[in-house]
């Protein structure tokens, strides 16, 4: 059984990247859990059409050569098993609900909180892997 999680970190922010990484480290020490970033068109077209799984990708909805919608498109459509998730600002109700009918399965602020519980997230999405020996996580509900 295979239970790592890889998780697809697609934003330009090398601060973001840092805090995340630190988060998932120090929240499940002795977890097998990957971050990976993409920060370019070509770095998150190279990571989603590799050989590598991702049980997670994380998208920034701020990303300068694309809009959010067009990702998450590319993400269901080429990794359909994995869980997405969406940064964005807070206080945009609208936006928050168009994204989780898009098949979006959690949005979280774009803040210090937001990684916090996207940290917690996955930490509780590897704990599921572990205890019920399975690589999918879309069967198990996202409540944000």
């Amino acid at each position: 059984m295979d239970t790592k999680i890889n998780v697809l970190f697609v934003s330009a922010s090398a601060a973001d990247e840092t805090v995340l990484s630190t988060l998932l480290v120090g929240d499940q020490a002795g977890a097998d859990i990957r971050l990976l970033t993409a920060s370019t068109a070509q770095a998150f077209y190279d990571a989603l059409y590799s050989e590598e799984s991702y049980q997670v990708i994380v998208l920034d909805d701020q990303q300068p050569w694309s809009d959010w919608q067009s990702v998450i498109a590319a993400c269901a459509k080429s990794r359909p098993n994995a869980l997405q998730v969406l940064l964005m600002d807070v206080g945009q109700p609208e936006r928050q609900a168009a994204a989780l009918g898009a098949g979006v399965a959690a949005v979280y602020p774009r803040n210090s909180a937001g990684l916090i519980a996207l940290a917690r997230l996955v930490s509780v999405s590897y704990t599921h892997l572990r205890a019920h020996e399975t690589t999918s996580l879309i069967s198990y509900p996202v409540f944000c």
